[in-house]
């Protein structure tokens, strides 16, 4: 990341880049939302709150 940039400078950056999107509709957005929340819970979820203990790894039931 370039620290030497000013606010101005990386806000004008970050416009024109948001200029090249295409544009989505609220449902496509939301949609893309919960699919990546999804991915989220589905990848990155302790052990120990998706069924197994931590210790060992055994099912529990």
């Amino acid at each position: 990341m370039n620290y030497t940039l000013s606010f101005q400078e990386r806000a004008k950056l970050a416009a024109e880049q948001l200029s090249k999107q295409l544009p989505i509709t609220l449902e496509q957005a939301r949609r893309l939302k919960t699919e990546s929340r999804s991915k989220v819970n589905k990848f990155q979820m302790p052990a120990s709150l998706n069924g197994f203990t931590t210790n060992n790894l055994s099912r529990i039931d």
